[in-house]
């Protein structure tokens, strides 16, 4: 088998996994009986989160072009940034969406303010988030496959862009055979740190708590911002652009997020989801000052 097809054959493979993995799980906690509408809920409040993050994500590019923050940083310093930024934009709209949605289905429907309810929700918006990403796994596959035996010299594009495209081109069909499974189990754990955070936003709402949404926000920008950390500057540290160290890195460290997050998805079926009642109790001098007389 030559090493194109390896390529095409696990490409194929992760973008089935990353669809049936989500769906799997749907299926799973569906028959649970939890509200399942959650799951549709959870899969709009990913999609509406990026029609936020994604013209965000961009308007910050640009205005980092026209800033000339690239010339202006040491590759070092600038990773820094990108990971920090890209981090806080993710955590911001997706949290923050995350936020919102409880806030509207707690107040309209009160019989959905329950754990099952938001594990069902994380299901929903880290499975549309999966299946979202294989889709454009398979997009770039057939782009690579379409590029198959084509001059790129002979494109109507700058040159910078022909030589950019020309080395994504091989890039790709050397990738390792293992590199799409273990985009699969990137995808495998990040739904398990989806879940987890539904949970503990839907738990500071339910609750009138704002210390888990705000841990919720953290976790999720440091996680997304270590992310880019490692796959970005692993290779800037080694030297070697085409090493797969970071990612390696970055997937062991999400293992320990997931199992972390699996512990906060097993403590949370002893939490109480209705906001604490304030005590009512008297004010001092209060049973001295019924019995006297009033003027």
């Amino acid at each position: 088998m030559s090493d194109e097809t390896t390529v095409l054959a696990t490409s194929i493979a992760q973008i089935a996994l990353m669809t049936l993995l989500p769906i799997g799980a749907a299926i799973v906690v569906a028959r649970r009986g939890p509200p399942r509408w959650m799951l549709a809920i959870g899969a709009a409040t990913f999609l509406g989160s990026q029609l936020v993050h994604l013209p965000l994500n961009h308007g910050l590019t640009v205005l980092g072009a026209e800033a000339g923050l690239n010339e202006a940083l040491q590759p070092a310093s600038a990773l820094i940034v990108n990971a920090l930024v890209l981090g806080f934009t993710a955590a911001f709209c997706e949290e923050g969406a995350r936020f919102f949605v409880f806030r509207a289905v707690f107040a309209r429907r009160p019989e959905w303010r329950t754990r099952a309810a938001a594990l069902t929700h994380g299901v929903g918006h880290g499975g549309v988030e999966a299946i979202a990403l294989a889709a454009l796994v398979a997009v770039t596959l057939i782009g690579m496959l379409s590029m198959r035996g084509v001059d790129v010299a002979q494109l109507p594009i700058p040159p910078d862009q022909r030589a950019l495209a020309a080395r994504q081109i091989e890039s790709f069909w050397a990738m390792p055979a293992w590199m799409p499974f273990m985009a699969v189990l990137e995808r495998a754990l990040t739904m398990i740190l989806q879940i987890a955070l539904s949970i503990a936003v839907a738990y500071g709402v339910a609750t009138r708590r704002f210390r888990p949404v705000w841990l919720a926000f953290l976790t999720h920008w440091a996680v997304d911002a270590f992310a880019v950390l490692g796959i970005g500057g692993i290779p800037l540290i080694v030297g070697d652009p085409e090493t797969q160290l970071g990612v390696l890195i970055v997937e062991g460290a999400l293992v320990v997020v997931a199992a972390a997050s699996l512990e906060v998805v097993r403590r949370s079926r002893g939490w109480r989801w209705e906001p604490d009642e304030p005590t009512s109790a008297p004010m001092p001098g209060a049973a001295a000052d019924e019995g006297s007389p009033r003027s």
